[in-house]
């Protein structure tokens, strides 16, 4: 360990009792944000059965436990391993989007037992795909399985570190997004289309948008400990430019969809319905991001526009195969 990674330990409630095993692990694993891998899942899944016309409730509700627990292994090993690079102790704009978890911060788990938790859940997500994989014979679903947990560990792990090098988004647009929808996807229907690539793209590039405007409060601290994520290498202006055309072109790509290809045209219709939400979100945006405001609005409005656009893509293609 660097000697900026020097342990701190955060005053615990005021020197309060701890709180009950179970909600550490819950605060741990960071439940709320879960969302960002269940719904990709469940958009993948309803394409499939816009596809075939017909729904595998076993293999959703393996791959949601699946994608959740890799999800879950990544969000408790990045709190290690952003404690070891002494970033999260060097954070002291703490939000209830960024910042980490605090349990090694406040005494409230040993990093030894945040990796160990970190493996488990991994372990368990792993094991999840492999015997989808297994029982399918597939190749396809051992890559989304090693890929799901491969960019998690790497998000933050020595000596890759992506998240560090500029690359974290477009990693989380990969495994946040497109390999759960086409995993899902082939869950379904036993096969592969290019088609919902577009689906996939589009909750990858809004799940990256999650992690995108949760940069910005944490600016401070990555810049200090060499974490180069997008708004350290753009800078506070320009990556709130940024934020707002990539957002907008989700909007213009559903479109696009929509008319060009016919099984997105129910879910595209719905994506675009949900446009007074974007332009609600980029309003706050546009107040927050280019200066820090303390309040965090837009960054609630983000992960709200990832799930509700999601879902309103999942209901198009539900719509699309009652009819099929």
């Amino acid at each position: 360990m660097s000697s900026s990674a020097t342990p701190q330990v955060e005053a615990s409630s005021s020197g309060a009792a701890h709180p009950p095993k179970p909600l550490i692990w819950l605060r741990e694993i960071r439940a709320p944000f879960l969302v960002a891998s269940a719904v990709p899942v469940i958009v993948g899944s309803a394409a499939g059965y816009a596809s075939c016309g017909h729904f595998q409730w076993g293999y959703f509700v393996a791959a949601l436990f699946g994608a959740m627990l890799l999800h879950s292994g990544a969000n408790v090993a990045n709190d290690f391993f952003d404690h070891l690079s002494g970033n999260d102790e060097a954070n002291h704009n703490l939000t209830p989007f960024s910042g980490g978890s605090r349990v090694i911060q406040q005494g409230l788990m040993t990093p030894l037992a945040v990796i160990v938790e970190a493996g488990l859940l991994w372990a368990a997500g792993v094991g999840i795909g492999a015997v989808l994989a297994i029982r399918l014979n597939s190749a396809f679903l051992w890559l989304v399985t090693f890929a799901g947990f491969a960019g998690g560990f790497l998000y933050t792990a020595p000596p890759v570190r992506l998240g560090y090098r500029g690359f974290g988004e477009c990693a989380f647009a990969i495994i946040f997004g497109v390999l759960p929808v086409m995993g899902a996807f082939y869950l379904q229907t036993g096969a592969l289309a290019v088609w919902p690539l577009i689906p996939g793209a589009l909750s990858g590039l809004l799940v990256a948008l999650i992690l995108f405007v949760n940069e910005f409060p944490d600016e401070e601290a990555d810049r200090a400990t060499g974490k180069r994520t997008l708004v350290v290498i753009l800078g506070r202006d320009r990556a709130a430019r940024a934020y707002y055309v990539a957002m907008g072109g989700t909007y213009v790509a559903a479109g696009l969809a929509a008319w060009l290809v016919p099984p997105m045209r129910v879910a595209g219709i719905l994506f675009m319905a949900t446009a007074p939400l974007l332009a609600v979100t980029l309003r706050y945006a546009a107040r927050e991001l280019p200066k820090p405001t303390g309040k965090f609005v837009a960054n609630a409005l983000t992960i709200l526009l990832f799930a509700v656009t999601g879902l309103s893509m999942a209901a198009g293609f539900l719509i699309s195969g009652l009819f099929k």
